[in-house]
């Protein structure tokens, strides 16, 4: 059975950022990958959707407690 979009996706920056991630030594290090990648989301946000700038980060405040309600609900990291 095929995914559905939003497993693709999910899948696709799991996969990016487990990458990334297993390449840090220091906590301080993986914070970087972390930084970077909300990097990315709000460079997407703003070049590719047309966001302002400056409700770039309202958007990813919605996306931090909307990932931190599906982790709540899943159980698991992966």
């Amino acid at each position: 059975m095929a995914e559905a979009p939003h497993e693709t996706h999910d899948r696709l920056a799991r996969e990016f950022v487990m990458m990334a991630g297993k390449q840090t030594e220091t906590p301080e290090q993986l914070m970087v990958v972390v930084e970077s990648t909300m990097l990315a989301a709000m460079s997407l946000l703003v070049r590719v959707h047309g966001v302002k700038p400056a409700h770039a980060s309202v958007y990813m405040e919605a996306a931090l407690q909307a990932a931190t309600e599906r982790f709540s609900e899943t159980g698991r990291a992966g």
